[in-house]
């Protein structure tokens, strides 16, 4: 039977056979040439897949404006990017970019109520933020098309006008001073101002770019809004602006509004002087820097400083991070993992780093036994870099970084559209209109000399080696930063002890043997998830459904969840698996970089919230199935060392010893999930710890035999397969785990009583931090719903009390969130000035005061909520991964029985039936009840020791 489902695939076909031909040819087309085939030429170059329309225009007043049609678009979202940031802050009043971002995005003459444009955004299922970076401030918001015109005005309004008195400043000073103390112990926050103080202290790139309270307060108040106004006046300018606005809307209607909401934005013609001082120059460079931070571990890096490259198309940085990062035998990676002097391995290539210089970097966390091997794996550095160099420069590699990224961008799954408008927004400052969705993924011009150039520059002589640990020995104290450093002059002798390495170290072969490919036939298509029959087949379930969206699409998604409930038992079982999953991980490297480059697979492998091995497979299906028996074979031929054992316990204990370290909302999730012992975690740290410095090989042996012994398969696949080739693939995983005592899936079981309670803790951190969680006492989907309906109203609510009005913390966040499998919500608030009893006192009081607002909500403006809400439900997938997902999510729940898969439908008919009575009463059983739940958890910052908890009453 000829299969159907292959016609409509020419053209993409053809394509693949193209990339095929560039993954083999050793002479690699010229630049143009191979543009001119891989691009549909426009305004913006597209990808062939994209289905997306791009407009640029030029309003009058000489503003940018691009422009995106999207068919499947759920919302609207707009992206304005100032070309202007930090760097352009007057050296008298660091960080003052920044904070004329916060003053912008609350409030304009033309709407003066406070956060009016956040929260007409998020009373419509939207969200907004802002970021000032060094070269460019940029604002974006999502909404529903009802309001897009409204919120479009309002973004212009503060834009144009922003409202800057007295009292809103001094507040948003308060909101910039708790950022900067949240940010300040921070390792990269850290290693900047590092920088900053042993590179040119007066170039733009080493000024405080965040600002606080101090200097922000250096002058007077009328100073500052002169300051400010300033500012504004010199950068916020049309000309100096670009504008990305994108919906279901048709591009004829988009320009429409542009103009509408755009026009009035005034052009002063401004002109950005860039900072023509060096940052750095040789004298800085070839030095050894020692940083002392307050977290475990020993991290060492190795930074080397570079010309930049301005041409995106040749890729040669990129070229060099994909040889720096292979995990084949015999390569950097490999090398060091396999000796067990390393944890963590990254290495970075950028060619525009800092906005004006090339970087390389080598990144790794050293175990005990890797601090004392730190020359060494310099060394091995200099010498695969010099491989690379004498051999590893040529068409065949290239043409191997070539094929996955065309064909990715062949295959093009439109990424989220609030991403893509930021990213647009940001590059059409440094590059082309034509170039930038291109950009991410075309490789056009190999270019020998300048990769020779880059890696001949990574010499000691351009490099800064750091250190990073608690236990450095510093001589200066960081200003704006928690921590110290010290730095000493590398010398010819240690350089030249770097020419030499014991390691033998290899190079990735070019081409490497292919796994073979199945012929797929799709015959009876299945609209929905289907249990598939195995015969004579225990323990293993198996799940298909084809794309009814996407029937040309060979592509699929498949999904295996090996459960394994003795992990539960103990933490010492917990955490042996974590270990376990550790040792496949590593094992699995070399396969899934080799998928992914040759056959354009993707390959997933974890731990999920129970600590359970899980696989996911994306893209072409002939040969999923072949690659996930690969990786089962190496789950069941693990073996363990006493030394690879030691090198995986380490940074796992460093990371639960660390975690008093982790920003104050994880550290806040964290606590509540250990004293309830809910997933992921399942048990206290200490007990975790405990059990990880007590496992030995021969409890890693028994416990992998026991997962063996003791398991049940669960299989999901979603695209185009065949229900043979699906059942042989249950069969065979069964065949290679062999045989298991389980005979029906496992089942998590939830023996949570639901009390108020309140959890407190300590934090190394200096900020305060509150969880207020509200719990609905039993599990009800419809109630979940409702939940998210109520909370879309009262987040703007919450933030506007608790953050504009009384400035209680930087983060203020009302979240729908679940205690177990319980709908709740939370209000968590992070601060560096409140204590925590008057924070807790706060949102009790908010929470009172909330009926009124919600009162005030009339019908109409819950039923646009509710259209709003109801057009993400209703979105029409833009590919195949995401028609998926929606299958995917209820075989992750365990929702396999009657009327299974249909949680997606259910959510949106219980949407439709909620009235705003629902959401009233909802509110007043939940918080206003003398039977509410109320689970707290308190976090004492170090700068509030002393300090008392909130008491709770029972």
């Amino acid at each position: 039977m000829q299969n159907k489902r292959f016609k409509g695939r020419f053209l993409i076909v053809g394509l693949f056979a193209m990339i095929s031909a560039w993954g083999c040819s050793s002479s690699l087309q010229p630049a143009d040439h191979l543009r001119g085939q891989l691009v549909v030429s426009g305004d913006l170059d597209k990808s062939p897949a994209d289905v997306r329309q791009y407009k640029s225009i030029w309003l009058d007043n000489g503003l940018q404006v691009v422009l995106v049609s999207d068919p499947n678009a759920a919302n609207s979202v707009a992206s304005l990017s100032v070309g202007a940031g930090s760097a352009q802050d007057p050296i008298e009043l660091p960080g003052l970019a920044h904070f004329l971002e916060h003053l912008i995005w609350t409030a304009s003459e033309q709407y003066p109520i406070p956060n009016l444009l956040k929260s007409l955004v998020e009373q419509n299922a939207g969200y907004t933020n802002a970021f000032t970076q060094i070269n460019n401030t940029q604002y974006f918001f999502a909404i529903d098309n009802a309001n897009f015109s409204e919120a479009l005005k309002m973004l212009s309004a503060a834009i144009s006008k922003p409202l800057l008195f007295a009292e809103l400043t001094d507040k948003e000073i308060t909101a910039v001073d708790n950022e900067w103390h949240r940010a300040k112990q921070n390792d990269n926050f850290i290693s900047h101002r590092v920088l900053a103080n042993i590179f040119n202290s007066n170039h733009s790139l080493s000024r405080f770019t965040m600002g606080n309270r101090q200097t922000l307060t250096a002058h007077s108040n009328k100073q500052l809004k002169q300051a400010l106004l300033r500012f504004h006046q010199q950068y916020y300018s049309a000309n100096l602006m670009k504008l990305v606005i994108a919906g279901n809307q048709p591009i004829s209607e988009l320009v429409k509004l542009a103009k509408q909401t755009f026009s009035s934005v005034p052009n002063r013609n401004s002109q950005i002087v860039h900072d023509k001082n060096a940052w750095y120059s040789e004298e800085h460079l070839g030095r050894e820097v020692f940083v002392k931070r307050k977290a475990q571990g020993h991290e060492l890096s190795l930074n080397f400083f570079l010309p930049k490259s301005d041409n995106w198309q040749k890729r040669s940085f990129q070229y060099i991070a994909q040889l720096l990062n292979s995990s084949e035998k015999g390569a950097l990676k490999q090398q060091l993992e396999s000796k067990g002097w390393i944890s963590n391995y990254a290495s970075y290539a950028i060619p525009d780093a800092f906005s004006h210089t090339g970087l390389v970097s080598l990144n790794v966390t050293l175990t005990e036994a890797g601090t004392i091997q730190t020359e060494q794996i310099i060394a091995a550095f200099f010498a695969f870099t010099k491989l690379i160099l004498e051999q590893g420069i040529n068409e065949s590699y290239y043409a191997a970084m070539q094929k996955p990224m065309h064909r990715s961008w062949l295959e093009y799954k439109q990424p989220d559209l609030v991403w893509l408008v930021n990213q647009i927004a940001s590059l059409l400052h440094t590059m082309p209109t034509k170039d930038v969705l291109a950009e991410g993924y075309l490789a056009l011009d190999f270019d020998p000399i300048e990769i020779t150039n880059i890696l001949s520059g990574l010499t000691p002589e351009n490099m800064l080696l750091w250190h990073l640990s608690n236990h450095e020995e510093v001589e200066h104290d960081l200003d704006y930063a928690i921590g110290g450093y010290r730095v000493q002059k590398l010398t010819s002798e240690r350089m030249d002890s770097w020419k030499k390495t014991n390691l033998v170290l290899n190079l990735p072969a070019i081409e490497t043997q292919k796994v073979e490919s199945q012929n797929v036939e799709v015959v009876d298509s299945l609209a929905k998830p289907t249990e598939l029959t195995l015969t004579e087949t225990a323990a293993v379930s198996a799940w298909l459904i084809h794309s009814q969206k996407f029937p040309g699409d060979t592509s699929g998604v498949l999904r295996l969840r090996l459960q394994t409930p003795d992990v539960l038992a103990t933490p010492k079982n917990l955490v042996m698996a974590h270990l376990i999953n550790n040792f496949l991980k590593n094992e699995n490297q070399a396969i899934k970089e080799r998928a992914f480059k040759l056959d354009g697979i993707s390959i997933d492998d974890r731990s999920n919230n129970h600590g359970m091995t899980e696989l996911a497979l994306f893209g072409n299906t002939q040969k999923q199935t072949k690659y996930a028996l690969q990786l089962i074979d190496n789950f069941t031929t693990l073996t363990f060392e006493q030394s690879a054992i030691e090198r995986e316990v380490e940074p796992y204990v460093n990371s639960l010893r660390n975690e008093t370290y982790n920003q104050t909302p994880a550290q806040l999730h964290s606590y509540l999930a250990q004293n309830l012992s809910m997933p992921p975690v399942h048990f206290t740290n200490k007990q975790r710890i405990d059990a990880l410095l007590s496992i030995t090989v021969a409890d890693l042996e028994a416990f992998h035999k026991k997962m063996l012994s003791n398991n049940f398969v669960e299989i999901m696949a979603g695209g185009f397969y065949s229900k043979v080739q699906i059942q042989k693939f249950a069969q065979n995983i069964r065949g290679k785990l062999g045989p298991s005592s389980m005979k029906q899936p496992w089942v998590y079981e939830i023996n949570y009583l639901p009390r108020s309670n309140s959890i407190l803790a300590e934090s190394d951190l200096e900020n305060n931090g509150l969880l207020d969680i509200y719990v609905y006492p039993i599990y009800s989907e419809k109630v979940e719903i409702q939940l998210t309906l109520l909370n879309y109203l009262l987040a703007p609510s919450a933030f506007n009390s608790l953050r504009t009005q009384q400035q209680l913390g930087y983060v203020v966040d009302s979240q729908v969130v679940k205690v177990f499998d319980l709908p709740s919500i939370g209000i968590l608030i992070e601060s560096n000035e409140v204590e925590l009893i008057k924070l807790k006192s706060a949102t009790n009081q908010f929470l009172q005061a909330f009926s009124k607002p919600l009162t005030n909500v009339s019908a109409a403006e819950f039923e646009q909520l509710k259209v709003a809400l109801l057009a993400h439900y209703n979105k029409q997938p833009a590919n195949l991964i995401e028609e998926m997902n929606v299958y995917m999510y209820d075989w992750y729940q365990g929702k396999l029985g009657y009327n299974s898969f249909a949680s997606h439908q259910q959510h949106k008919q219980l949407i439709m039936d909620t009235t705003l009575e629902d959401i009233r009463f909802l509110y007043r059983e939940l918080f206003l009840s003398d039977e509410a739940i109320n689970l707290t958890v308190q976090l004492k910052g170090t700068k509030f020791v002393g300090s008392e908890y909130y008491q709770q009453l029972n």
